[in-house]
């Protein structure tokens, strides 16, 4: 029963990642902040039973032109896959800054999205590779809507560099 349900979310999955390959994401100019905010919110009880806190610093005005659930998918992807790798009593800071002409959000924590997997558990292997393909499609969306996503060597985590306002 198990397999079935993870080959079922593993065709949804590949259906949403196809949508987002099509580039069917833009939308109005959706200002990132009060998204992200409700996103940390959402997943907090969740990274709190697994004895992980989500820590957001700094704020920025960007706006990004995707449609809302799309938008929200995508900050989901990233920082459930955050949650999901850190060890208990950990923490996962999120980062927004203004960097004229444009801003950028730092996501990291201890062990970083866990891009690289070398389990040899079926189990895990079958979560990491669910994990990755949800990464992909929320880097996907992001590169559609003009983010640059950076995974960055100095701390585990990823960077996006969001795009400055168009009029």
């Amino acid at each position: 029963m198990e397999q079935t349900e993870n080959v079922i979310a593993m065709i949804q999955l590949m259906r949403e990642y196809l949508d987002a390959e099509q580039g069917e994401v833009e939308g109005p100019a959706i200002a990132v902040m009060p998204v992200l905010t409700n996103v940390v919110n959402e997943l907090a009880t969740w990274a709190a039973l697994r004895g992980v806190r989500i820590r957001v610093m700094g704020t920025c005005t960007a706006e990004l032109r995707i449609k809302a659930p799309w938008m929200r998918r995508a900050l989901e992807y990233l920082l459930s896959a955050m949650i999901e790798r850190q060890p208990g009593d950990s923490e996962i800071l999120v980062v927004a800054s203004e960097n004229p002409p444009g801003a950028w959000l730092r996501i990291e924590g201890e062990r970083g999205l866990g891009m690289r997997s070398n389990s040899s558990q079926p189990c895990e292997a079958v979560g990491a590779t669910m994990r990755r393909v949800r990464i992909a499609i929320a880097v996907r969306v992001l590169e559609n809507a003009g983010v640059a996503v950076a995974y960055d060597d100095g701390s585990p985590g990823v960077v996006l560099h969001l795009p400055p306002a168009t009029e």
